[in-house]
């Protein structure tokens, strides 16, 4: 079955989705420009909103080795141990100097964003403890198939996973959830907004703190969502009632 969910909805002055200038992003369509919102914003505020995050079990991080190592104790051997076997995994380690001044030694991070579910996390800890004596490279074939199998969560099952590291396979979950990029019902063109913060204290300069620009737009939004209830209930295990409540 094919749900879709055609939506207008209001929104007041914002720089709702910026484009590569900071600007808010538009579009022309029927001959005039338009404010615009773009598919992957709107999936993202859907999943990290507060309606869905009783649902929420995908995670997307480049800090997967520090929390598969939070979930065991935090300890820095065994951040470097789930580093190592990620990079075995085709996940790759970028290394770089911390931002706060009052830190030492160096925050490691991945060079990709893994998009995998807090469950996959869990036993990637657990086999790590369990099989703590096992090589790096044997962890590391079990970790491909944890994060290639476990991926019944509501919020990848719907936005579906590209994950391609050269090494794990079959990690790719087709969307069950389209979604349009959202413009404006009538033609709408970026304001600057010219403001200035005002010293409370001016003394002989009576002249603003601080001025800068900004751009905004309003406008009355067209959204449409496509959602193929089975897919999702295929990509959920088979359970439809999990499917329902997400598709609520």
């Amino acid at each position: 079955m094919l749900i879709q969910v055609h939506a207008i909805q209001n929104h007041s002055a914002a720089n709702l989705n910026r484009d590569d200038l900071g600007a808010p992003k538009t579009c022309y369509f029927g001959g005039v420009l338009r404010s615009r919102i773009s598919s992957q914003c709107l999936k993202r505020s859907i999943r990290m909103s507060a309606e869905f995050e009783p649902l929420r079990g995908g995670v997307r991080t480049r800090q997967l080795a520090k929390m598969i190592a939070a979930e065991i104790d935090g300890n820095a051997k065994n951040v470097e141990r789930a580093e190592r076997v990620l990079e075995k995994c085709g996940i790759r380690q970028k290394t770089t100097k911390k931002a706060s001044s009052d830190e030492d030694g160096e925050s490691s991070r991945s060079k990709m964003l893994v998009y995998t579910t807090r469950k996959s996390i869990r036993i990637m800890a657990e086999t790590m403890v369990s099989d703590s004596t096992a090589s790096d490279d044997q962890i590391a074939r079990k970790f491909a198939e944890i994060i290639s199998k476990h991926s019944t969560a509501p919020d990848m099952a719907l936005s579906g996973r590209m994950l391609e590291t050269g090494v794990i396979k079959d990690t790719t979950v087709e969307a069950a959830l389209q979604v349009a990029h959202a413009f404006s019902t009538h033609e709408a063109r970026p304001e600057v907004d010219y403001y200035v913060a005002a010293d409370d204290e001016p003394g002989d300069d009576a002249g603003a703190g601080y001025v800068d620009e900004a751009v905004f737009s309003s406008a009355c939004f067209y959204k449409y969502f496509a959602i193929n209830t089975d897919t999702l209930t295929k990509n959920l295990g088979g359970e439809a009632e999990l499917a329902a409540r997400t598709v609520g």
